[in-house]
């Protein structure tokens, strides 16, 4: 893989950022529109890709590569979650630890991957990012709320010994409620409340709220992403082709979700009042290099030795060098949890991807020479 053709995508994905950070800076989009267009790019653009680029598969191989890509992915995923919970133990606060661990844990597979991934390699190879997407999900929408409901089922614990060492409460959807506590640390009677405020009396009601949490979770993996990977995937194997006009209309939809989430991406950027005092954080760049450097060298090396077929290889080093996902921010937003250390990670990993990609598949290309 050549590493000036790295270097010349990155160079691309910078400029497209730039131009999205050149709109949102001179007012041409606002916040309330780029919502609109995250959405669009989530439930449109990007479903409109996993199914075009299935479209454009069919050789002997596909099914192993297909194959190869899970397994991988669920690798990934699951060094990620060991790595996190590591992280954890020298992390104070439930909070940063939680946040970290989403960090840690979930990449931006989608608004960058898709576009790294298909300027790279092409977009033949977008229906294997499908397979970390889809790995991705479900993941998300199972480990990763866990994690959330655990904090009020810890809650529910202090209630019946009436103290606590959190500095805070959670709700029944995991949102921090003030006035849980008093202010020797002390749980106040009936302190606790769900996310309309009614004061939850008992531990049976915080169970309850627990198990109807749970039960949307099954609605939640089941999303426009996961069915348009799944389809997509179908399609894929089985060598099914759709006629001209729907297809060519799901080529021109897909198209559109390689400039568009960059160019949010660089809107999110210029939105940031203190990107100086982001990018002087020493803490976030140590973890940066072990995520998208280091964790991606090691594997390499894993995935050189088993002998995975090379392009496999490639597109799952670069999908180990992701920066953070923007997902576990739209969700501790949702829930009323601190935000600022998510943020953070987001911005200053999806800045130094420009440069941590090209130098990750340099060094791969050096133990591919040596291995």
């Amino acid at each position: 893989m050549s590493v000036v053709l790295v270097l010349e995508q990155m160079a691309v994905i910078l400029l497209l950022m730039l131009v999205g950070a050149v709109c949102q800076k001179i007012g041409l989009i606002r916040q309330d529109q780029q919502k609109i267009l995250s959405w669009l790019v989530v439930n449109v653009f990007n479903p409109a890709l996993a199914i075009s680029s299935a479209l454009s598969g069919g050789s002997d191989g596909n099914a192993i590569y297909l194959a190869y890509s899970f397994a991988i992915a669920i690798a990934m995923f699951g060094s990620f979650i060991i790595l996190g919970k590591v992280m954890s133990f020298f992390i104070k606060g439930l909070h940063d630890k939680v946040i970290w661990q989403l960090m840690v844990i979930f990449s931006n597979v989608g608004f960058i991957g898709i576009p790294v991934v298909r300027g790279i390699l092409g977009s033949e190879y977008v229906i294997y990012v499908a397979c970390f997407g889809l790995v991705f999900n479900v993941l998300f929408y199972t480990y990763g709320m866990f994690m959330l409901e655990k904090a009020t089922e810890k809650i529910s614990k202090l209630q019946e010994n009436g103290s606590a060492s959190l500095p805070y409460a959670v709700s029944s959807n995991g949102i921090d409620v003030d006035g849980a506590f008093n202010e020797d640390g002390i749980l106040n009677p009936g302190g606790l409340f769900d996310a309309d405020g009614v004061t939850i009396q008992d531990n049976a009601a915080v169970s309850e709220a627990v198990k109807k949490t749970k039960g949307s979770l099954l609605r939640q993996v089941i999303n426009i992403g996961t069915v348009s990977s799944v389809l997509g995937m179908a399609l894929f194997l089985g060598h099914i082709q759709l006629p001209y006009v729907i297809k060519q209309t799901i080529d021109y939809l897909g198209n559109v979700s390689v400039p568009l989430p960059l160019m949010i991406t660089g809107m999110t950027l210029a939105q940031q009042d203190d990107l100086k005092k982001i990018l002087s954080d020493g803490k976030m760049y140590l973890f940066s290099a072990i995520k998208m450097v280091a964790i991606p060298a090691v594997f390499a090396i894993a995935l050189i030795a088993i002998h995975v077929p090379k392009q496999i290889q490639i597109l799952s080093v670069l999908m180990f060098g992701m920066p953070v996902g923007n997902l576990p921010l739209m969700v501790l937003t949702e829930k009323e949890w601190p935000t600022e250390l998510c943020t953070e990670g987001i911005i200053l990993t999806t800045v130094l991807s420009v440069v941590t990609i090209p130098v990750t598949i340099w060094i791969y290309n050096m133990l591919l020479a040596v291995i």
